[in-house]
């Protein structure tokens, strides 16, 4: 990051921006999607009865803090001159809000087909509600044993124990590390959802907290926090609908907890806070020039991407640098192999591929995807693997860097892990039964 980073006041930093009036005009329309977004939860409210859905999500986390937030953050704390590249930030940040938000008045035939065939087809909870224990388990047994080899592979060894935040940034994405953090976030979040997922009041308060627990070692703030908005949605989902009041104080409650995560106590927390989010803006203002530059054709940045299903221990080849983060290898060199590539906004890739068309295009088609998603989610909330998609892909990216294949996948081994276990227990019980019955007949036919 080159940006000089400065404590002023708000008010100093607002006539020293170049070009204020048009980065006003620019600040405003996203103001404007802002509320649109605001008009569109209340009247998602009505449609599918709950606060709770994938517009407030998408308010919450991209348009209000990762999007909204840092651009506030660039804006008034950042002192260098970064206002060329400030509206077409503002434009593309407008845009894609603008697109998400709409896709609430539209939907694809095609896509609610596709979606309802895919997770209708997902083994039913019901098998899960006797044999709870068993999953608990046999998950949990991944979890560690994929912990255990991550401490081994990446080189950190105890210093997942001692100091996880240390050991996440700088060991996470190191050769044959990363496939087995994957796997240990994937097994301790669908345990949680295996154990909890329903209307046991005390059962969703004592995991959240016990797990968020375990969560801590993994080093991820947002993993910490994740445990505790999957037991609010659970809690809305099956026991007593949220109002957004009360919504609204867990945010400020998240708020905090973030705050106290990411500062560890520091006095000057805003500061901070300020420079964590702002760097997402003035990174992602640093592709402006590289598509300028028209370093990357077409396409590039989205096909590369296909990279991300070729596990690194399969193929260590693999190049550190593909879609998303290929722009690392211009504006970072070195920076993916150290596995502390920089953080930008979500629609920077799109606007590499296709400038502003892709922007639109990208969260336009995402908006119906998971509308349909969500649909279906309210359909068979009782489904457990329904939720467990709906909930850590559509409304909170709990499993962010994980490949929306991945997540299938994931579902799909884990539903016939269940079947395969259940159905051999069965047989067995089968057996003794039969054995026992077999045992009683001779036992009466010789007292006969």
């Amino acid at each position: 990051m080159e940006g000089e980073f400065q404590s002023r006041t708000l008010w100093v930093r607002i006539f020293t921006i170049q070009n204020k009036a048009s980065t006003v005009v620019y600040f405003s329309f996203y103001i404007l999607t802002a509320l649109l977004n605001v008009y569109v939860i209340f009247l998602a409210r009505r449609r599918f009865d709950t606060y709770i859905n994938p517009w407030s999500f998408f308010f919450v986390s991209e348009t209000f803090i990762l999007q909204g937030v840092s651009i506030i953050a660039v804006l008034f704390v950042y002192t260098d001159d970064t206002s060329l590249y400030i509206n077409k930030m503002l434009i593309c940040a407008s845009l894609y809000t603008f697109a998400y938000t709409i896709s609430f008045f539209f939907s694809s035939r095609v896509i609610d087909q596709i979606t309802y065939s895919i997770l209708a087809n997902l083994t039913d909870t019901r098998v899960l509600k006797n044999n709870r224990h068993i999953i608990l388990f046999i998950l949990l047994s991944t979890f560690f044993l994929s912990f255990g080899v991550l401490m081994l592979r990446s080189g950190a060894g105890t210093l997942w124990l001692t100091d996880p935040r240390h050991a996440y940034e700088a060991y996470r994405g190191t050769v044959n590390a990363g496939a087995f953090y994957a796997l240990a976030q994937w097994t301790l979040m669908t345990t949680f959802f295996a154990y909890v997922w329903g209307e046991d009041t005390k059962r969703l308060f004592f995991c959240s907290i016990i797990f968020a627990f375990i969560a801590y070692f993994l080093g991820s703030k947002q993993f910490i926090i994740d445990f505790i908005v999957v037991a609010i949605i659970s809690y809305d989902a099956f026991i007593k609908r949220l109002s957004a009041k009360i919504l609204f104080f867990y945010m400020l409650l998240f708020s905090a907890l973030f705050l106290f995560l990411l500062g560890k106590g520091d006095n000057n927390i805003i500061l901070i806070a300020a420079k964590y989010f702002g760097e997402y803006s003035y990174d992602s203002m640093l592709i402006f020039p590289v598509k300028e530059s028209k370093i990357f054709y077409l396409g590039q940045v989205f096909l590369t991407g296909f990279w991300q299903y070729v596990p690194r221990f399969l193929y260590e080849g693999k190049p550190y640098e593909f879609g998303f983060s290929l722009v690392n290898s211009v504006l970072f060199p070195g920076a993916a192999e150290r596995g502390a590539t920089p953080g930008m906004l979500p629609w920077t890739s799109w606007y590499l591929d296709a400038g502003y068309l892709g922007v639109f295009v990208y969260s336009f088609l995402r908006g119906l995807i998971d509308r349909a998603v969500f649909s279906q989610f309210n359909r068979f909330k009782y489904n457990t693997f329904i939720s467990f998609f709906t909930v850590t892909y559509v409304l909170t990216p709990l499993l962010f860097f994980a490949p929306t294949l991945y997540v299938f996948i994931w579902i799909i081994c884990v539903c016939w892990t269940t079947n395969f276990v259940l159905q051999l227990l069965y047989r067995v019980s089968r057996k003794q039964k039969s054995g026992n019955c077999k045992h009683e007949c001779l036992l009466s036919g010789e007292g006969a």
